[in-house]
């Protein structure tokens, strides 16, 4: 049996320039920095995946407070990658929750 996807990602003919869709109807594209020769017509692929972490921390706070039957008026939630330079060894991502 085939399994659906959850996600598909296509490369477009512009440069870097990606279509994702999921199984639930959303459509969003992915794109590079001009300096990197991309468009910059869309988000970044490194700034989707901290924007999904964002929102899922944003989205738990939220839940547990509920939960919890605690007042919650917001959450923000900052997120960087790298921000003292790539390490020598995979990636470091700064989360600060407000």
């Amino acid at each position: 049996m085939a399994t659906v996807p959850a996600v598909e990602a296509v490369l477009q003919s512009e440069p870097y320039v990606v279509s994702l869709s999921d199984d639930l109807g959303h459509q969003w594209s992915a794109d590079e920095p001009v300096e990197v020769g991309g468009g910059n017509t869309a988000t970044s692929p490194d700034r989707l995946i901290l924007s999904s972490l964002g929102a899922c921390t944003a989205i738990t706070i939220k839940m547990v407070a509920q939960r919890r039957n605690i007042p919650l008026t917001g959450v923000r939630v900052s997120l960087a990658l790298n921000p003292a330079g790539r390490p020598a060894q995979g990636n470091d991502i700064v989360r600060i929750v407000h």
